[in-house]
């Protein structure tokens, strides 16, 4: 393992960080905790100034319109999109959706979907979650050469602005009966109960009634959904555009404590157990890093790191409430004000990364990654997730 990075590849992160220095500044930046119509907006130009260098897709073959390079060139990108706090937009398109047909996909939807991908020009939300009161997944009844969708699904992606929506469906009665498709959020029979999420967001409770779908939108084959459900979810559960974001705010509440307090007084980090607080989530930061670099290489020497990312993907969810929590602690009750109050400290970004991660189930529960990793790493037998 070496995660030394190669002449090429330090050339594209010090390029790809100078360019987003002077394309995103302080006031565009995202606020954790809150997400705005003109910063997502925002988001998707930045992504096509990225798609117009053959940067935002930079893992991605040249024939699909990418850049020809590999999972670490596409964490290094992730990462500096994170670390300049850049809202998450085609993060499912990029992450989760062109993996899976680069994959399982058949020339056909290469050509379809991955080329928009990759220049930004479309925008993917995911249904993998299950409703409880409908029984689990949507099911898709056969109907000619096409299936017929009915029930309900959760989606916590962007929705009101995708595109497309690719979907886990139950295609049969046995346990691993389930299958992908990728269907128009434009068809008839689709609709959108949307909710606010606690990471000032919105999800929504997509229902179908009766939509129709050809066989042309089955990812893969027929109930082979849950290999696909393993597979796929790995490269967005790399995590480190997540880590790059936290780490910024870390880096800039580390700067905070070295500065003066919020009243005007000592240096908050002139306390020894403010110190020692840094030192220990310094210590997170880096593993977490780790963590997330680990998965970036396996990827790129071929491996399905799915044990591996869930370990990313759970330590960074824990270690980003640990962290705000601290930062709750040390800043007191200037720490609760929000991005807009004349006293508040860091634009808001402590009040909103700590809301933010009391949500543990972003991209699965933590129970369903300790029984990933149980199962995967440890062998240890299926339990319920």
């Amino acid at each position: 393992m070496n995660f030394d990075l190669t002449s090429d590849q330090s050339t594209f992160r010090e390029a790809l960080g100078q360019f987003l220095s002077v394309e995103v500044p302080i006031e565009r930046q995202q606020i954790f905790g809150g997400r705005s119509e003109v910063q997502y907006q925002f988001s998707r130009e930045i992504n096509r100034k990225l798609a117009a260098r053959n940067w935002l897709a930079v893992g991605l073959p040249e024939e699909y319109g990418g850049g020809g390079k590999g999972p670490i060139e596409q964490g290094i990108l992730d990462q500096e999109l994170g670390y300049h706090l850049i809202l998450e937009s085609g993060a499912c398109g990029l992450t989760m959706v062109a993996p899976a047909i680069m994959a399982f996909g058949n020339k056909v939807q290469k050509d379809l979907y991955l080329e928009l991908i990759a220049k930004g020009e479309i925008e993917f939300c995911h249904g993998l979650d299950t409703v409880e009161e409908s029984n689990g997944l949507p099911s898709a009844e056969r109907d000619g050469a096409g299936y017929i969708l009915n029930g309900c699904s959760i989606s916590n992606s962007y929705t009101d602005h995708a595109d497309y929506m690719y979907l886990l469906v139950r295609t049969g009665d046995g346990f691993q009966d389930v299958s992908h498709v990728i269907v128009d959020m434009k068809t008839s029979g689709i609709r959108l109960e949307i909710f606010p999420s606690i990471n000032g967001q919105t999800a929504a409770k997509i229902h179908f009634e009766n939509v129709s779908v050809s066989d042309s939108c089955l990812i893969g084959e027929e109930h082979q959904g849950l290999h696909q459900t393993i597979y796929s979810p790995n490269y967005e559960r790399t995590g480190l555009r997540r880590y790059g974001s936290i780490q910024r705010v870390f880096d800039d509440f580390t700067d905070f404590c070295y500065g003066s307090a919020p009243d005007g007084g000592q240096p908050l980090a002139e306390h020894p157990l403010v110190r020692h607080q840094l030192a220990q989530r310094r210590l997170g930061m880096m593993t977490m890093k780790l963590l997330c670099w680990n998965v970036a290489w396996l990827q790129s020497v071929g491996a399905v790191a799915i044990a591996e990312s869930s370990a990313a993907l759970l330590f960074a969810s824990e270690e980003r409430l640990r962290f705000a929590e601290m930062a709750m602690e040390v800043l007191g009750p200037y720490a609760t004000l929000r991005n807009g109050s004349p006293m508040v400290p860091l634009l808001g970004n402590i009040e909103g990364i700590y809301r933010e991660s009391l949500n543990l189930s972003e991209s699965g529960t933590s129970d369903m990654h300790r029984n990933i990793i149980a199962q995967q790493a440890l062998g240890m037998p299926l339990n319920d997730m």
